[in-house]
């Protein structure tokens, strides 16, 4: 996706921060309403399960709030083929797509291995492998590929791949190699969370064993996983959605004046603003300026009224 959102033209410089930008222009707009939740199978128990742990992220004074229907039977995706988030348990490995991304997304939005069993996992760990993906939803992004910690240069590749790659993981090299670079510039970024629930587990083994020589440890390296939503994770939560539905419309509008305006020079950038405006669904068509005329023509999309 980053390819077409990001025109090639640019320069590297320009390229970074527009990275940057496309991380606000792609949250939910909870303006609209809360974000819709749906299950493509595992059983109403474990479904529950998982409802009880994802609404910790519904903080109050934010406009954070999930639609997962029926907390006893809660809602299936066959009835429901729209929803912005949708769940399985019957897929490869355990992920998210970020954010409004899940609009181009033809199947599960987030998956939970089904390897695992995740009805025998204690409490605890399932509480924040299910937190941090939702984490994802809301369009938070690893805080190990934070710019103030050089994770991909820390990892050692062969023993990272050796365990990202079993069956306990199940993940391709290059998703996994994706999973540690750097994803946004300081421009966005924010402070570095070593108490984020959106840090990986990163074993000690799989990074270069000289950077522990003389009690020093690599930047991103913690002895103790986080299990909690941190106090970091909470205020980019009450800054990106605020309880005030205007100020959210406005910053989500906001975001794709930005995007505009950065690529605005650029090769092939009514093709990237085609693909951009596909995030948003304006209610209103005079909201849209250019954006629903290059999605509707490029990417096919029909604007919500």
């Amino acid at each position: 996706m980053e390819r077409l959102l990001v025109p090639a033209s640019l320069p590297e410089s320009a390229r970074m921060r527009i990275k940057s930008v496309i991380r606000d222009a792609a949250l939910p707009d909870t303006s609209k309403g809360p974000i819709s939740v749906c299950f493509q199978d595992g059983d109403n128990a474990l479904a529950g399960r998982l409802i009880e742990a994802a609404r910790e992220w519904e903080f109050p004074g934010t406009s954070v709030k999930f639609d997962f229907g029926n907390r006893d039977a809660p809602r299936r995706c066959l009835d429901a083929p729209g929803a912005t988030i949708r769940i399985s348990f019957n897929g490869q490995g355990t992920w998210s797509v970020v954010g409004l991304e899940s609009r181009f997304a033809s199947h599960a939005t987030m998956n939970f291995d089904r390897g695992r069993n995740w009805s025998a996992l204690n409490d605890r760990e399932f509480r924040r492998i299910v937190q941090h993906e939702f984490g994802h939803a809301l369009g938070l992004y690893h805080e190990h590929q934070h710019p103030a910690v050089k994770c991909a240069e820390e990892i050692d590749w062969v023993k990272a791949m050796a365990l990202y790659r079993t069956a306990e993981y199940n993940q391709s090299e290059a998703v996994i190699r994706r999973n540690f670079e750097v994803l946004l510039t300081s421009y966005a970024a924010g402070a570095y969370d070593e108490k984020s629930i959106m840090l990986y587990d990163i074993p000690r083994r799989i990074f270069r064993r000289e950077l522990f020589a003389n009690g020093n440890k690599p930047s991103c390296y913690f002895e103790d996983r986080p299990y909690d939503i941190s106090n970091g994770d909470r205020e980019a939560i009450y800054k990106y959605y605020p309880a005030d539905l205007g100020r959210v419309r406005e910053q989500r509008l906001a975001a794709f004046e930005n995007y505009r305006s950065l690529i605005a020079s650029a090769g092939e950038a009514d093709k990237a603003l085609g693909v951009a405006s596909a995030f948003y669904a304006f209610d209103d068509v005079r909201d849209a300026k250019p954006y629903v005329d290059y999605g509707q023509r490029l990417m096919k999309f029909e604007s919500r009224k």
